[in-house]
């Protein structure tokens, strides 16, 4: 047995010497003809194996095992080696042992050899009894490199198990260089997914680092970390920027991976980027858009995004967002941001999920409201602007129609509110801005004066005494509009606060403080107003809600600028029309002084004077001041403030029968008020309404009134109606440009809806322009009152922005 053992290992020799040979003119040969040597040497000892060597394979009894068998006793060292050192110093064992590990993988299956080198990797745990656990390291580094090069395992498995290899606790196996260097060098050569699994791996990986390096571990460590912050650069764009925050946010707060500063730093600006405003924007990839409701892809009908309405908010559902473990937390900061943006009062209602078992969302502006009024009030300590400049004054427009926009939709309390402004600014002692706070509780308290409860009342009293421990004194003329309206705005709270009393006298209204008095009883004494002055302003925020002072004192003071007086010569227009003579509107400076209830009050006033002036046929056309000064004030209000009057105004019972006043509103809608945000539905109904009175002017013109002298039109060819159609053309055009994008397709859905008295003609133009104006064409003899050209205008725009 011994000597047929000795003749099996000189046959051995015999081949490994003509390996030698071959390569012994030059040792730095090509690796293949190694490669093909080594390949040769194994199939002869595969040939003429051992009894030993077969003894041992057959007892293993699967590939698997055989591949450990392999590197074991490569480790461990063999006879052959120790026997013949001498012959293979130029024929590297590791060769020979890679290319028959390459070998054994090659019969596994496919599916099954990621399988086997994860078993092979075992060999490096502490309790696999493998002495030499480097040079262990190393050989599989090579048999794994070597199975990709040559195609047995994809680059992803290969990349994979040289990632599970690593020791990251360094308290076995240090880290191998050769290992990171290789990932580096091809993972750009993975998808998009592979990369977020490499990437994966050593985000779990990194909790595994111990809390204390020394020297030595942190220079292992600096490849590692190389390469962290190659894979989650965004610049270099290796991985979707979701994936990488997904990744990050599965790390611990306490991870080790945040002692390096390095991955510190990025990981900071990385989670920076992804506040909650971007949160919002991710699933429509656009990070930069500002305000969310303005894209083409927002659609308020979907509820996927919204805020589920439950005993706090909550997102419904978010796995479109970056994963996140304050999902399932209030989305208080959320709703925060989301507050802080430009008209933020139109994002409330669409933020909330619709829930029949409660009458109003349970939003969280109660804490929110309190939040953005204490930021704004530190900002005015410190401002390099005054107070009453565009650059201030902008935030607290802004605050007071969120503030309104809440409460008179229920969203908010206003006595919640108080209490939480009443604690805030007790440890804090903002008062440069505290005119502006009072102004913005004066907004609410003239609208709801008829319903505030002694409570609400008392808590604007103790947040005066709050805020105003001095004597207040004013300093300035009786012209600066913006100025005087805030100091006087505490004053006229309290005038409104007797107005209640007035009306209920069980009701407890709190006494007018003692450094007020003086200020409250010249609002109430005051009777004499000059236009131009400030005081005006005063006088309509403090009798809001009494209509004989407000008539006295506001109405008749701005009369003589809008109105003519009885018997003065009206203005001749061309075609014999007449107008009043005023041109110029009230100063947009007063009319910012006036609050909402006020400004309601103004426009009541100014729509009777329209109508007034278009009941009879002949009669002369209102003013240009006062026409200006209606557009003015609608333009500074909400939709059902400003502009819903307007529109109501042509849905009265009787129906509007003056052409001129129909010209007029179409005008204005035209060139002052096509920016101003009017809803989609109140939109496409009015120009449905515009467009039925235009075809009750052609089929009944006898009942419908004309500023031309010699009363109705009667025929086409009218200047007035074609005025009105011109007008009517342009507000089409008009409005599908200045639609949002995504109010498009609800937009040309209504048009193409309309059902009118005329038999549909509207749609017919809109489908089939053959059909404009040609009765005979029409089996019905219905004619199109606009043209097919134009109504086309919305359809070319709503293509323009789907595909462009």
């Amino acid at each position: 047995m011994l000597q047929q053992h000795l003749q099996h290992q000189q046959a051995h020799l015999q081949a490994l010497a003509a390996v030698a040979s071959t390569s012994g003119d030059s040792r730095n040969g090509r690796l293949e003809n190694q490669n093909a040597a080594a390949s040769e040497e194994v199939a002869k000892m595969d040939e003429g194996a051992s009894i030993v060597d077969v003894d041992r394979l057959r007892g293993l009894g699967s590939e698997v095992e055989k591949l450990r068998w392999l590197v074991r006793a490569h480790v461990e060292g063999s006879e052959i080696q120790a026997m013949f050192f001498d012959v293979s110093v130029d024929t590297d064992p590791d060769e020979i042992a890679c290319v028959e590990a390459v070998k054994l993988l090659k019969r596994i299956p496919r599916v099954l050899r990621d399988h086997a080198c994860s078993e092979m990797i075992k060999l490096l745990h502490k309790d696999s009894g493998v002495p030499k656990m480097e040079e262990c390291d190393r050989l599989i580094m090579k048999i794994i490199r070597r199975a990709c090069e040559n195609e047995v395992i994809t680059l992803l498995q290969a990349c994979e198990q040289l990632l599970s290899s690593i020791d990251f606790t360094m308290k076995t196996i240090p880290i191998n260089r050769e290992k990171v260097d290789f990932i580096a060098a091809k993972f750009i050569e993975l998808d998009y997914k592979g990369i977020r699994n490499i990437l994966k791996m050593i985000v779990e990986n990194l909790g595994r680092v111990p809390p204390h390096l020394t020297d030595t571990e942190r220079a292992q460590m600096a490849p590692v970390e190389t390469l962290f912050l190659e894979l989650i650069d965004r610049k270099k764009n290796h991985s979707p920027a979701l994936f990488v925050i997904t990744e990050i946010t599965r790390m611990s707060n306490n991870s080790c991976a945040y002692m390096m500063p390095r991955i510190a730093r990025k990981i900071t600006d990385i989670v920076s980027s992804f506040r909650p405003l971007a949160e919002i924007t991710t699933m429509i990839a656009r990070s930069w858009l500002f305000p969310i409701t303005a894209h083409v892809n927002f659609n308020v009908n979907q509820h996927t995004w919204k805020v589920q309405d439950i005993l706090s908010p909550r997102l419904y559902l978010k796995g479109h967002l970056p994963f996140n473990n304050e999902s399932v937390a209030p989305q208080t900061y959320l709703q925060y941001i989301l507050l802080k943006q430009p008209r933020n009062q139109d994002v409330i209602p669409f933020i909330v999920r619709s829930n029949n078992s409660s009458h109003h969302p349970k939003l969280q502006c109660d804490d929110m409201i309190p939040i953005l009024i204490i930021e704004s009030m530190r900002a005015m300590e410190t401002t390099e602007y005054a107070l009453e400049a565009d650059e201030n004054q902008y935030t607290w427009r802004q605050i007071a129609h969120l503030f309104i926009s809440c409460l008179y939709s229920n969203h908010a309390s206003f006595n919640k509110i108080l209490q939480k402004l009443h604690m805030m600014l007790k440890s804090h002692n903002y008062r440069v801005a505290r005119a502006e706070l009072m102004w913005v509780l004066l907004q609410f308290v003239a609208i709801r004066i008829d319903q505030l409860s002694e409570d609400e009342m008392k808590g604007v009293e103790e947040l005066y005494k709050l805020l105003y421990e001095d004597e207040p004194t004013w300093s300035g003329c009786s012209t600066d509009f913006h100025r005087m309206a805030r100091f006087f705005g505490p004053a006229a709270i309290w005038v409104q606060f007797n107005k209640r009393a007035s009306m209920n006298s069980s009701i407890k209204v709190p006494p007018v403080p003692d450094n007020l008095k003086g200020i409250v009883e010249q609002i109430q004494c005051h009777t004499n107003y000059n236009f131009g002055d400030a005081l005006v302003a005063v006088a309509g925020n403090a009798w809001t809600s009494n209509d004989k002072m407000f008539q006295e004192r506001v109405i008749d003071v701005i009369r003589p600028t809008l109105d003519a007086q009885l018997g003065e010569d009206p203005w001749p227009l061309p075609f014999n029309r007449r107008a009043t003579g005023r041109i110029t509107s009230l100063d947009i400076n007063l009319l910012d002084a006036f609050t909402f209830r006020a400004k309601d009050n103004l426009i009541r006033y100014l729509l009777d004077t329209l109508n007034a002036y278009a009941s009879t046929a002949g009669a002369r056309l209102p003013s240009p001041a006062c026409i200006d000064t209606l557009v003015r004030i609608a333009m500074t209000l909400e939709y059902q403030f400003g502009l819903l009057p307007i529109h109501k105004m042509l849905h009265t019972s009787k129906g509007v029968m003056n052409i001129d006043l129909f010209y007029m509103v179409t005008e204005m809608l035209n060139y002052r008020l096509v920016g101003c945000r009017i809803p989609v539905p109140s939109r496409c109904a009015l120009i449905q309404h515009v467009y039925l009175l235009m075809g009750q002017i052609l089929n009944s013109p006898g009942t419908f009134a004309s500023s031309i002298p010699g009363g109705a039109p009667q025929q086409r060819t009218n200047w007035p109606l074609t005025q009105l159609y011109m007008a009517f053309e342009q507000l089409i055009m008009r409005h599908a440009l200045w639609v949002p994008p995504n109010e498009l397709a609800p937009f040309n859905t209504s048009l193409l809806a309309i059902r009118v008295n005329d038999g549909g003609a509207f749609c017919r133009a809109l489908t089939h322009p053959e059909l404009f104006n040609m009765s005979s064409n029409d089996p019905q003899g219905h004619v199109s009152w606009i043209c097919p050209e134009i109504t086309s205008g919305p359809c070319h725009c709503l293509q323009r922005n789907a595909y462009g």
